[in-house]
């Protein structure tokens, strides 16, 4: 009769004939793992699982049973509660530890509930994370009078706190939760029977039984804030028991937890049960949550309660279980198409798809204003992206209010500020004036490589105080780690209030277009990718055509459109203390987030400052006083009870005494709420605290929180989707190496492991200065070969005498005579076949530096050899040949250069040893050459150049270039490099060239080669010197390659530099023979 009428009343309001009847039914029991079109054999498992769920199962089969007679015609459809756990549960999960019989014969096992709500709040939250749904990892708590809570892995529930029934897990309003088993029997042996036990159990416990107030968390919570003990004690137990799941649900998905929801009645509607549920959860997960986010999660919509630095986000999702059965039920009966999968908000597009190259591991931003927003926006896009963000600033003090910021907002604490900064603003000023351009650069790139290991992403803030001025250090530091630049363009110039006017025609003027297209150029000068630009202050709710055809027309990307946003103008009272240096007397809570809307400068009466209080439009007033001024204070502290003032700045000599004992009386006694009151520098007038207050920009602090979630915001939902897509795809594999990295990776090698190194030259000036530097740097120990008075005298000229006392020098001519005669027996003994005697030997060991220094690497006193300052190639080159010999597996010695070009480094090789080598020998040169750039950070991928690009030509040389390509991959069989071969020098190294002639073609080097074999000395010795010259680059070299220990030539017109950077690779050589 109830069903009848029940159905006799909803008639009229049904819009028209019924399509299909969906059926909550409880418990499926392992047969129903979804939603089932009910038959007799349906219909029958929903009255065996009655045995499981006793209250529920028996009237589900009811209304089942009675509509299908009420509605013959139509489709019905069950959907079990439980068929969202049963359907994914693995057995490690769903079992108990009990015989095994009871789960074949009696379906003991674990089942869960609220199935129905958590398909549904986890299709919302998938959609609000911008996610597919089987993606997600999330652990959801459905929290009511009926709890539970449930770990969803790819979309699928793993794991949830109910079991066999729905009494197992969390506290509910009369449920117990959780019980020792024992609890059971001890009770029989006590005088309750099986039903009196189920009816404690189910009935009687929960928040009811705790609080012995009521079931409803509502009441429960009142009695509590009353200060009722045992209701505060429900309410801590209930929340305990919820964050003991939250630990073992993020164990049970690895860490891996995209978001907490929160559903049902408690979960929806006590913020103070979502607060205190996750309190402290930061360290674990990357949890926290907005207060005040939280405090208004109360509309019925999916809220984000997170603050905006939470790596792990917290939703509130209001659940309708109603609604997923009908959608169920739609599905499964076929009358309704299923509902699409949200598309996830990051896409990655297709490479046919114009898709932007990928960011990569850093990011530079720069720009004509303000960057702050823009770099904490950045980070937010590329939170779920990167596991490990970072952030740095090339030149900045340990206090720089940006650092501390996103520092703070993003939780990077776990290295000291001092890291994240390349150099000082006072160490910049000091090496550029001395003309150290260089070494500062230097400084900053291996205080960055050190920061930047081990992290994801970085972002690399540009130089403090630049403001766009000093675009070319910030240029100069991109080339050197690799980074693509986003300049910003739009926002507030830091340092003063004068803000960008909005583009109220939706376009850019002639002037905002020329400072992009300079930036670009100064970029493009140094080889650094332009990766887009972010325009701010436009029109909201336009696609903003004019302004992309305008970048278009300069060809750069757009990165982000903002609309205009006030939020940034808005200036809070804290932001005003940090850049004036004001001291917070009262209401430091406050300070924090209370805003500023307009300043009153007091130097009325009392009556008439109200009275121009009362008429401002405004409530928001910061009012400035003299501290002297008693009258003002108090009255104003008094209005504030009923006109929010922003606050009082005090200026002046402080508060007296009296006027500070009845301010804190009524703070503290009174319960007074006083408005943030702060004290100005004593030093500052009242005048020039007006001042600066009124013209300068404060910069954002990690409590500024309108302004951090409103960058959070405009770049979740203005980022355009090519940019998103390159700063979440994997780096290049085609990646290359700047000069700068490659001389930082290669001194901080040397520099762990010092090695031995003769130097033969010691009286040329530019080798003793070269040693000194070497020396001072840590990187080798030196062996310098030469009259000590030379030496000595040299190294006073080049300022080097202090480092110089470190080496070992030996005078050849004058040295100890036992290093003498073993140096001349062993020469005896290697070259005695070519008829050498005693005599010979000692006069070459004596008379020849490079033969003395060949010997001493060959007894095993040195590691290395660099000469060819003042020697011919030969005469270097002839000892290190007769005596050392070659390693073993080659034949012949050969030569590269490391080109350290702007776009990347190169190995061009061989250009000074071979004249005309045979296709072996050719061979043997491209696989040395691929692993001597192995060696030193650099990627082989070898292009075997000629003059002619695969078999568009033939010729003898062609055929020589083809036979050694083929022997060059035989003899590196074993090694992962990729040879192609004949290729032209343009295809190797240019990838529009080679898109070209080696169109459908898959090649590896084509437009990436990194080491470039010529096919002859003529060609190879033209070709470095050709570059060399037309780039203006720096050529390292020749670096010898094929000896059993290396040594190497310098040029006769060698600079210092090219010494050192000599001397560094031989070191590095040397760990390789070992």
């Amino acid at each position: 009769a109830g069903l009848a009428a029940i159905r006799d009343a909803l008639g009229p309001h049904v819009p028209g004939p019924v399509a299909a009847v969906g059926h909550r039914v409880v418990h499926g029991g392992a047969s129903i793992l979804g939603p089932a079109v009910v038959d007799d054999a349906v219909l029958a498992e929903v009255d065996a699982c009655a045995a499981l769920a006793p209250l529920h199962n028996p009237a589900n089969a009811t209304g089942i049973r009675f509509a299908r007679e009420t509605w013959p015609d139509v489709p019905h459809v069950a959907v079990p509660d439980t068929a969202f756990h049963a359907a994914s549960m693995a057995p490690v999960a769903y079992s108990y530890a009990l015989p095994a019989d009871l789960t074949e014969e009696l379906g003991v096992r674990r089942y869960g509930f609220h199935g129905t709500s958590y398909a549904y709040v986890s299709k919302k939250l998938a959609a609000a994370l911008g996610k597919p749904p089987a993606s997600l990892n999330a652990i959801i708590c459905h929290l009511g009078s009926g709890a539970s809570m449930c770990a969803v892995e790819n979309g699928k529930s793993v794991d949830t706190t109910m079991g066999l029934t729905p009494l197992e897990g969390l506290v509910m309003g009369t449920r117990a939760g959780d019980v020792d088993a024992g609890v059971l029997a001890y009770l029989q042996r006590n005088g309750y029977d099986a039903a009196a036990v189920d009816a404690l159990l189910n009935k009687k416990s929960g928040l009811l039984g705790l609080s012995g107030v009521a079931s409803d968390m509502r009441a429960v919570k009142k009695a509590a804030d009353a200060g009722d003990a045992r209701a505060q004690l429900a309410r801590d137990v209930f929340v305990e028991r919820v964050r003991k799941y939250l630990g073992a649900y993020a164990v049970k998905l690895g860490g891996r937890v995209d978001a907490i929801a929160f559903c049902g009645g408690i979960g929806e509607g006590d913020a103070d049960a979502r607060m205190r549920i996750c309190a402290d959860l930061d360290g674990l997960l990357g949890v926290a949550v907005d207060p005040t986010r939280n405090a208004f999660a109360v509309d019925g919509a999916v809220a984000d309660v997170s603050a905006p630095h939470a790596s792990c986000k917290v939703f509130v999702v209001p659940t309708d279980e109603e609604l997923e059965i009908a959608t169920q039920t739609a599905e499964a009966a076929g009358v309704a198409p299923r509902a699409p999968v949200p598309a996830p908000r990051i896409q990655t597009l297709p490479k046919d798809a114009n898709a932007l190259p990928p960011v990569g591991p850093a990011l530079l931003v720069d720009g004509g204003g303000a960057t702050a927003p823009a770099e904490l926006g950045l980070l937010f896009a590329a939170l779920p992206m990167h596991g490990r963000l970072g952030f740095f600033r090339p030149v900045a003090d340990p206090d720089d209010p940006k650092l501390l910021l996103v520092r703070d907002v993003f939780e990077m604490t776990e290295e000291p500020v001092e890291a994240m900064l390349g150099a000082t603003p006072a160490e910049a000023a000091a090496m550029t004036a001395a003309g150290d351009g260089e070494k500062l650069v230097e400084q900053i790139v291996a205080k960055y490589v050190a920061y930047a290991a081990g992290r994801d992403f970085v972002v690399v803030s540009r130089p403090s105080d630049s403001n766009g001025a000093n675009f070319e250090l910030s240029a100069d530091i991109a080339a050197a780690i690799q980074a693509p630049v986003v300049w910003v363009h739009g926002l507030y110039s830091e340092g003063s209030t004068q803000f960008q006017a909005d583009h109220e025609a939706d376009e850019l003027t002639g002037g905002e277009l020329a400072e992009i297209a300079t930036a670009k150029a100064v970029l493009d000068e140094k080889a650094v990718r332009l990766a887009g630009v972010v325009v701010a202050n436009l029109p909201a709710d336009s696609y903003h055509a004019a302004v992309r055809d305008q970048l278009a027309s300069l060809d750069v990307t757009p990165v982000a459109l903002l609309p205009h946003d006030d939020s940034f103008e808005k200036v809070t009272v804290a932001e005003l203390a940090k850049s004036i240096g004001a001291e917070v007397l009262y209401g430091a809570e406050a300070v924090k987030n209370k805003r500023v809307e307009e300043i009153t400068i007091s130097t009325l009466d009392v009556a008439n400052l109200l009275g121009h209080l009362d008429d401002k439009p405004t409530n928001n007033q910061l009012v400035i006083v003299d501290s002297r001024r008693a009258d003002i204070i108090l009255a104003v502290s008094a209005v504030s009870r009923s006109k929010t003032i922003a606050g009082l700045l005090l200026t002046g000599p402080g508060l007296s005494k009296d006027v500070a004992a009845v301010l804190s009386d009524l703070q503290n006694h009174g319960g007074f709420p006083l408005p943030p009151i702060l004290m100005a520098p004593g030093d500052m007038s009242t005048y020039e605290v007006a001042h600066k207050v009124t013209t300068t920009t404060p910069q954002m602090l990690s409590t500024s929180s309108a302004k951090i979630c409103a960058a959070r915001s405009l770049f979740e939902d203005h980022l355009e989707p090519r940019f998103r897509a390159a700063l979440g795809a994997a780096p290049d594999a085609n990646s290359v190496i700047t000069p700068k990295l490659f001389q930082h990776k290669l001194f901080t090698k040397a520099r762990a492991d010092p090695r031995r190194v003769v130097l033969p030259e010691g009286e040329d000036p530019r080798v003793v200065a070269a040693a000194g530097e070497l020396l001072e740097r840590g990187l080798v120990q030196l062996t310098i070969l030469g009259d000590p008075a030379v030496v000595a005298a040299n190294a006073e000229a080049a300022g080097v005498a202090y480092q110089l006392a470190s080496a070992e020098v030996i005078d050849p001519r004058a040295c100890d005579e036992a290093l003498f005669d073993e140096l001349a027996a062993g020469f005896l003994e290697l070259r005695k076949h070519k008829g050498v005697d005693l005599e010979k030997a000692r006069e070459l060991v004596r008379d020849d530096p490079n033969t003395f220094g060949a010997m001493m690497m060959k007894l095993g006193k040195a590691d290395g050899m660099v000469s060819g300052a003042c020697h011919s190639t030969a005469a270097t080159m002839r000892p290190a040949l007769q005596l050392l010999k070659t390693a073993p597996g080659f034949d012949i010695v050969s030569s590269v250069f490391f080109m350290l070009l702007k776009d990347g480094v190169k190995v061009f090789g061989d250009c000074a040893i071979n004249v005309a080598p045979t296709a072996d020998e050719l061979a043997q040169i491209a696989v040395a050459s691929a692993r001597t750039a192995a060696t030193f950070g650099v990627e082989p991928r070898v292009a075997m150049l000629s003059y002619a690009s695969g078999d568009s030509n033939k010729g003898a040389l062609i055929d020589v270039v083809k036979d050694a390509t083929a022997r060059a991959k035989a003899l590196a069989s074993e090694d992962s490099f990729p040879i192609e071969g004949p290729i032209q020098f343009d295809a190797a190294v240019d990838p529009a060239v080679a898109s070209i002639k080696y169109k459908g073609l898959a090649s590896e080097v084509a437009g990436h080669a990194t080491v470039c074999v010529f096919p002859d000395l003529n060609s190879g010795n033209n070709g470095y010197k050709a570059v060399q010259q037309a780039s203006k680059t720096i050529a390292v070299g020749p670096i010898m390659q094929g000896l059993a220990m290396p040594v190497n030539d310098l040029s006769r017109g060698c600079t210092v530099e090219d010494i050192v950077n000599t001397v560094v690779i031989t070191a590095l050589q040397s760990m390789d023979v070992e």
